[in-house]
């Protein structure tokens, strides 16, 4: 394990209720201690925007109005960005760090932490922490590019619950919409 210190970005954005829409962004150091936070107020579309976006509404605000906009908006850069949404992935070429998108996964434990497998609809199958499942990690980047942010979830995954951070994303996202 390398001992590599690193800022982590987590974004994440949300329907919440009716059809209204939020999101946050959380910078943490590598033991998860929050640096920098930042949200939107929440959207909610109007009748003709839902009319003239049609299936396209969720996406674009996902990803042009409501990520676009945090990710912009940051101002302590992390080393790297990680998502729970594959729509939020689209902003990879946007960023200054790497991108991606971690999902829980239910497989028996690898052998050790950082341990890696490639599965074959290009998702990387990774040991993010020293017990449970690995983690199915989207990476919108080359081979090369996710070997160098590898050490970085490694060594965060060796001092903190790298899925965690977005669940205390969603938990102040839903505080902010009942004080709205």
């Amino acid at each position: 394990m390398t001992d590599i210190q690193a800022k982590i970005g987590y974004i994440l954005a949300n329907e919440m209720g009716e059809d209204t829409f939020i999101g946050g962004l959380l910078v943490t150091d590598q033991k998860g201690f929050p640096i920098e936070f930042r949200y939107t107020d929440p959207v909610t579309p109007s009748a003709l925007q839902r009319v003239i976006y049609g299936n396209a509404l969720d996406r674009y605000l996902i990803v042009e109005v409501i990520a676009r906009s945090l990710i912009e908006s940051v101002t302590d850069k992390p080393d790297l960005f990680i998502t729970n949404s594959r729509l939020i992935l689209e902003l990879n070429d946007l960023l200054s760090a790497p991108l991606i998108s971690i999902q829980e996964g239910n497989e028996s434990p690898f052998p050790e932490l950082g341990h890696v497998s490639k599965l074959e609809n290009g998702d990387i199958l990774m040991q993010i922490h020293p017990t449970g499942s690995p983690a199915h990690i989207t990476y919108a980047g080359d081979e090369a590019g996710f070997d160098k942010i590898q050490p970085i979830i490694e060594g965060a995954g060796s001092e903190m619950n790298l899925l965690e951070p977005l669940k205390r994303i969603n938990e102040a996202l839903e505080q902010i919409m009942e004080k709205s």
